[in-house]
């Protein structure tokens, strides 16, 4: 057992053999990064653990597999923030960024790179040039020159090269191969082959880092006479890259500089040859997953079939082409979505932030159950409200037919009482006196008022209060 510090020293010297083989072996990049992810967490060196997370995330962006890579870039992005360390938070979202474009989301990757390149020029007080701010002005202008903004590329391009100058070779090659690029693009093919000549002039040591440099002056040396139609040239270059080994993580240049040489035997009318080679640089890309040569491969050996009127091979390439570019049927994704998902990828300084979505989640179910009580609640006594109206309405309704009801019992019994049969029958009596006595005016005058009084009694009996 060793003590704390100890164990530090471990977990940064696992750190730097990891960055020691990245351009080696990375597998073994790969066991380094993981040893000191594990030893720094559990020592709760968190600057360290982002660094590691960080490497991982790196190690599996070159390895294909940008899910995980997407996955350890974010919570080392969570710790370096939590950490306030903002020269590494710097360093991953141009990770991020590089990481999103090379998946095509050129969007996302210009809102990483953009921070980073701000987080370079603003938050540090020192402003010395770093190989990060070197690299992040180096991606930035990739992702330029991919969206064909070509003048915003050179203007970052140009700013890559002032911090290369203070920086050494390493930086000042790597800029100028992606100021060649943008030459190409632009089609001046001379100055591109210019600049390509000044790098392989330089005096440079044996080391993977530089070969790899000279490898890739030699192929896009190749591509550039390729275009300009000079294809000895061409295979010339091409011959040359092809004799220099490389390491697993640059094979995709092998695949690449294949596709050159297919096209050029295309060109020349050398249909084997252009299909051997082309079906070779087919394999590299597959085998290694490099999404972006399987998409110019495809369509390289599309083109050619095309051309020799093999229309059923052309129309097979052409499927496959269309799939990888447009992202369909990926079953790595997939595959790789449920690794991560079944995985334990949350560790101790992750579980808080865990813990705190899940209260939020939580929170969020409880806001919404409320709202749900809330709203029965309301239903409720609205109900009971109008059923109270209701009630009250139907009652005062069942009330007026009573009143009214009674108001014409009433009204009919003081008619019955106001028309008295026996004061009737006296006067029917008296009338018929006088018949009987021949009186005929009495009887007329006694009728007539009696009529009157019946009369009088009949409207009276129509109104609530009478004068006296």
């Amino acid at each position: 057992m060793y003590n704390r510090q100890e164990g530090i020293e471990k977990a940064k010297a696992s750190y730097d053999l990891s960055i020691f083989y990245k351009d080696i072996d990375m597998d073994s990049s790969l066991v380094y990064a993981q040893e000191a992810k594990e030893l720094s967490l559990s020592l709760k060196d968190y600057s360290l653990y982002s660094k590691s997370l960080k490497r991982l995330g790196v190690i599996y962006m070159f390895t294909e597999k940008p899910l995980k890579s997407q996955n350890y870039l974010e919570r080392a992005l969570r710790n370096a923030k939590d950490q306030k360390d903002t020269r590494i938070i710097a360093d991953i979202q141009s990770d991020l960024g590089l990481l999103y474009q090379r998946q095509g989301s050129y969007q996302k990757s210009l809102v990483h790179l953009t921070k980073a390149y701000y987080y370079y020029y603003y938050y540090y007080l020192d402003k010395k040039p770093s190989p990060e701010k070197h690299k992040a002005l180096n991606r930035l202008g990739i992702l330029y020159l991919t969206t064909k903004k070509n003048d915003k590329s050179r203007k970052i391009y140009n700013e890559a090269i002032e911090v290369a100058a203070a920086l050494g070779p390493k930086q000042e090659i790597a800029s100028l191969i992606n100021l060649a690029v943008l030459e190409t693009q632009t089609g001046n093919y001379q100055a591109s082959n210019l600049l390509y000549e000044e790098i392989l002039k330089k005096e440079l040591s044996k080391n993977i880092t530089y070969q790899n440099k000279i490898k890739a002056s030699y192929n896009n040396l190749a591509f550039n006479y390729y275009k300009m139609k000079k294809y000895q040239l061409s295979l010339e270059y091409a011959n040359k890259c092809l004799e220099i080994p490389t390491a697993k993580l640059f094979d995709s240049q092998f695949s690449d500089t294949y596709r050159i040489v297919g096209n050029v035997h295309s060109a020349l009318g050398n249909t084997k040859k252009a299909e051997k080679n082309l079906i070779k640089a087919v394999s590299i890309a597959e085998k290694n997953k490099f999404r972006e040569s399987m998409i110019k491969a495809y369509q390289d050996l599309y083109r050619l079939y095309k051309k020799t009127a093999n229309y059923k091979m052309a129309l097979d390439y052409f499927e496959k082409y269309t799939v990888v570019k447009e992202g369909v049927n990926d079953e790595n994704f997939s595959e790789e979505v449920v690794k991560i998902e079944s995985s334990k990828v949350i560790e101790e300084k992750d579980v808080a932030y865990a813990s705190l979505s899940k209260e939020k989640a939580e929170d969020k179910k409880q806001f919404k159950s409320n709202i749900e009580r809330i709203i029965w609640i309301s239903s409720i006594i609205f109900i009971i409200i109008l059923g109270v109206i209701s009630f009250f309405i139907f009652q005062n309704k069942t009330n007026l037919a009573e009143n009214e009801k009674e108001l014409s019992t009433i009204k009919l019994f003081a008619l019955r009482s106001q028309m008295n049969p026996h004061f009737i029958f006296n006067t029917i009596n008296g009338v018929q006196n006088f018949i009987l006595k021949a009186d005929k005016f009495e009887a007329y005058n006694y009728l007539s008022k009696f009529s009157k009084s019946i009369r009088l009694i009949l409207d009276n009996s129509n109104t609530s209060f009478i004068r006296l």
